[in-house]
């Protein structure tokens, strides 16, 4: 997934977060390949690119929200890694 898609996802018109969404994306790719086995087969699925905007779209949207809990992993993105482990 591209930062360009990634911020089409997100609705971000602008370059001023460019930085902290790859940061975030990198992240979020490491989260997901850490979690299933057949990484590079995860990798080509169409539910990582998914799984990947849905985890760097919780976090971006919680990184200022005091109280908020960015421990938790969306549901989605859980389900997704699942699916993924049976690749």
């Amino acid at each position: 997934m591209t930062i360009e898609e990634l911020k089409n996802y997100l609705r971000i018109d602008t370059k001023s977060d460019d930085s902290l969404l790859e940061m975030l994306k990198a992240s979020a790719e490491a989260y997901i390949l850490g979690a299933v086995d057949a990484q590079e087969r995860a990798k080509n699925d169409v539910r990582f690119k998914l799984a990947t905007a849905l985890l760097v779209g919780s976090w971006y949207e919680s990184r200022s929200n005091e109280g908020a809990s960015t421990s938790e992993i969306p549901f989605g993105v859980q389900s997704i890694i699942t699916q993924l482990r049976g690749v």
